[in-house]
């Protein structure tokens, strides 16, 4: 159970920094 909640933490934490970082470079215009 522990395991499981870790894996969905930083796979939430993965998609929220790839938007971040997708905005960044839109803002770059890459």
């Amino acid at each position: 159970m522990y395991f499981k909640d870790t894996t969905l933490k930083l796979f939430h934490n993965a998609r929220k920094c790839h938007l971040h970082i997708r905005a960044i470079a839109n803002l770059l215009g890459i």
